[in-house]
């Protein structure tokens, strides 16, 4: 599968990606940046509007990035409710909180990557090339 990082394809047909995170600004500016690259992007503004989405598209989203703190669940609470419904989900979270080694060892093959705020445009569009690859 050929990612390009400006085009958001994926083997031909557009990638979509769908985002989540309680912060309007943050689900913006991601969703901006994934958009001029090309990427079709869905927004949620709450993990339990994305489980909707993901359920909704059944097999449609490409890759997912989520903020590690949503209110009501942790991080590794959302990823168990996404890989029941999508085992082969691309999960990509963000965070602006240090996630313990430990952690990212016990989610090592389930999850895409991590992005440490504040990111750069060309870290988020890198860390979706890379959980699409």
């Amino acid at each position: 599968m050929a990612q390009d990082a400006n085009k958001g394809d994926l083997a031909g047909e557009v990638a979509t990606v769908l985002v989540i995170d309680d912060d309007i600004r943050m689900l913006s500016a991601v969703r901006r940046i994934l958009e001029h690259a090309g990427y079709h992007v869905l927004v949620a503004e709450d993990g339990r509007q994305g489980i909707q989405i993901l359920r909704e598209q059944a097999g449609g989203i490409d890759a997912i990035i989520l903020d590690w703190i949503l209110p009501s669940m942790s991080g590794a609470e959302w990823l168990e409710h996404i890989l029941e419904i999508d085992p082969d989900a691309r999960v990509v979270f963000f965070t602006g909180h240090l996630i313990p080694e430990a952690l990212h060892v016990e989610l090592e093959g389930k999850v895409r990557g991590f992005l440490h705020k504040p990111f750069t445009a060309d870290q988020l569009l890198g860390a979706v090339v890379e959980a699409l690859g």
